[in-house]
């Protein structure tokens, strides 16, 4: 049997070729900049979050992790009420005949936001907004959750749940967020606002934190705070991906729309 040759064997291989790395890799003008986006609104309580999330245009899919909208759908006008559709988790929980604990809570939270990604997938001319509110409960649902896992490592000195051990929360909360961005629709994520403390421990009322997952404000494009100023309505930017001169900037009597579109002007990014 006749030996091949190793020059013999290379020069049969077909290597990589540019056309086929550019099936992946595509130079930036053929990427199309379009693209939903991922919002957090900050407000204290009755701070006007619920009203924000009723303002995009088109359809609104809300995963009322609250139970609040049903008590307050009556008042919004009747066109908005025939293109907001909410997944009240607390009701559609006692419907199920489930346990109502953290952990079915949860999974049904993470099965609509599926539900959403898949429908966006195989529909890719469907265009909508996903609202979480908020996630202020969503993060105490996830801690709860924590603390009633069995097989959490604990210190041997203090008994103590190590804090490695809140990488579970980062991790199922991460493919909340990984699927939100894959359905390319816009995102609100909302928080309540509580104030802050400073070295002393002194409250300061003025600088509001969101009681919200950490990860939120790297994940977001835009994340702000309503606050009444001088009377009116008001967006304070806390974060921009796209260009950090704008923090601080206020948009008055904001709608989702005015957002998008003032982000939009001043960056040059365009959003579906």
């Amino acid at each position: 049997m006749a030996l091949t040759s190793s020059r013999t064997m290379a020069s049969k291989s077909v290597g990589m070729t540019k056309e086929q790395l550019q099936e992946s890799f595509k130079p930036t003008t053929e990427i199309p900049i379009s693209k939903g986006l991922k919002m957090g609104v900050a407000a204290v309580e009755d701070g006007g979050k619920t009203h924000f999330c009723i303002t995009p245009e088109g359809e609104v899919y809300c995963i009322d992790i609250e139970g609040e909208y049903r008590g307050v759908c009556e008042k919004f006008p009747e066109e908005v009420k025939n293109r907001l559709h909410i997944a009240d988790i607390p009701f559609m929980m006692k419907e199920s005949g489930k346990e109502i604990n953290n952990e079915n809570t949860l999974k049904l939270i993470e099965d609509e936001i599926e539900k959403l990604m898949k429908f966006a997938v195989d529909n890719p001319d469907e265009k909508g907004t996903i609202v979480i509110d908020s996630d202020t409960n969503l993060k105490a649902t996830l801690n709860d959750w924590l603390t009633e896992q069995t097989d959490l490592v604990r210190s041997k000195n203090t008994g103590k749940m190590l804090r490695t051990e809140y990488g579970r929360i980062n991790s199922r909360h991460k493919k909340i967020r990984d699927n939100l961005k894959l359905t390319g629709w816009n995102v609100i994520f909302t928080g309540r606002s509580y104030p802050s403390y400073d070295n002393s421990g002194n409250v300061n009322n003025e600088i509001l934190e969101p009681r919200w997952n950490d990860e939120l404000r790297g994940w977001c494009d835009v994340w702000g705070e309503l606050k009444t100023i001088k009377g009116k309505k008001s967006f304070i930017i806390r974060r921009c991906r796209y260009d950090n001169t704008l923090i601080g900037d206020v948009i008055v009597e904001p709608t989702h729309q005015k957002v998008m579109d003032y982000v939009s002007e001043k960056t040059g990014i365009k959003f579906s």
